[in-house]
C-alpha cells in the first residue's frame, strides 16, 4: 500500500530536501514520509511539526509538546542517520534494547546506512524520541 507523502509547509524545509541532490532526495523523502506516517498512526494526525534544526530536517510532537527533537541527515557518502538530543539518554536506551540490531554511534546517532529499510526497532526508536512514554 502506498502512503501519500504530506506536502511541505515550510519552503526552507522543502529546499533542504532538494539540496540533497537526485540520489539522496528520494531516500530522504521516503524516510520523512515514514516518520510522518508513523507519528500520525500513533499520535493522531497533524501532531508533528517539521522544521530545520542545524540545517537538518527535524520533527517534534506538538499538542502537547513531548519528547525531544528527532533530526535526520545524510553524510557526504550518502549514509542516512537519525539524530537525537545528546542529553536525552535515548541512544543509551536504544543500546539497551537493540544493540545487536542497530548501528548506534556515540550518544546521539542511529546510523541507517545508504538505504532506509523500516523495521520494528527503528520505528520504536522514532516513537520514543517523539514521545518517551511510548509503550513497547
Amino acid at each position: 500500500m502506498d502512503i501519500a507523502c504530506p506536502p511541505f509547509t515550510d519552503p526552507a524545509v522543502a529546499a533542504r530536501y532538494a539540496a540533497y541532490g537526485d540520489t539522496l532526495t528520494g531516500t530522504m523523502v521516503a524516510l520523512r514520509q515514514h516518520i510522518l506516517h508513523l507519528a500520525d498512526q500513533h499520535f493522531g494526525p497533524n501532531r508533528v511539526m517539521e522544521s530545520l534544526k542545524w540545517n537538518q530536517p527535524s520533527f517534534n510532537i506538538i499538542k502537547p509538546k513531548r519528547g525531544t527533537t528527532l533530526r535526520m541527515d545524510a553524510d557526504g557518502a550518502g549514509s542516512l542517520s537519525l539524530y537525537f538530543t545528546c542529553t536525552s539518554g535515548l541512544v543509551d536506551r536504544f543500546r539497551n534494547l537493540y544493540d545487536d540490531e542497530l548501528t548506534l554511534v556515540g550518544n546521539r546517532e542511529l546510523r541507517l546506512g545508504e538505504q532506509f529499510q523500516p523495521n520494528a526497532a527503528i520505528d520504536h526508536c522514532i516513537l520514543l524520541a517523539l514521545d518517551p512514554y511510548t509503550k513497547g
